[in-house]
């Protein structure tokens, strides 16, 4: 609701408030795909890297959702690149691996985001494509990975859920 938001912000609504269940107006806004709401929050100067509901940044959100103009546009106005924290996912490029948005991912390792970085979750990113049948995602992974450890446990992972064409490329 565009104008509602506006609206709000007009009469000096907390552009910034947070919930450890619902995030900030900014994540809402860019894990539901509402692009519109989300340049007007960050032109209205919401905080691009405020932490806050369970996926922690608005950028986790928007790539967990594959909402890669979202994605652009927070990195753009600042968002945090590769954040050491705590998330489920270890960071937005495990949000997008883990969801299978190629272009998120693309888009996330272009901007000098680091593919090796452990996941709580699944061990890697790498994993994470695996476990979910994300070949395109996976084979992006796959040219970044060189540690054998993570191959083998991504291996596991699809041969356990029979994607022969996840298998074949680790083989491959």
């Amino acid at each position: 609701h565009y104008d509602i938001v506006s609206t709000l912000l007009d009469r000096d609504a907390d552009i910034n408030a947070t919930s450890s269940d619902h995030g900030t107006a900014l994540y809402a806004a860019a894990g539901n795909l509402e692009n519109r709401i989300v340049k007007l929050l960050l032109d209205r100067n919401a905080n691009v890297n405020i932490i806050g509901g369970p996926g922690r940044r608005a950028l986790n959100t928007a790539a967990f959702s594959g909402n890669i103009e979202a994605v652009r546009v927070l990195i753009e106005r600042g968002a945090d690149i590769d954040p050491n924290e705590d998330y489920f996912y270890g960071s937005a490029l495990g949000a997008a691996a883990r969801r299978g948005h190629a272009d998120v991912v693309r888009h996330l390792l272009s901007q000098s985001w680091n593919p090796s970085r452990p996941m709580k979750t699944y061990g890697s990113f790498l994993s994470a494509a695996a476990t979910y049948n994300h070949l395109e995602v996976f084979q992006v992974l796959l040219e970044k990975e060189e540690r054998v450890l993570v191959l083998e446990q991504a291996l596991q992972a699809a041969a356990q859920r029979g994607y022969a064409s996840i298998v074949k490329a680790i083989l491959d």
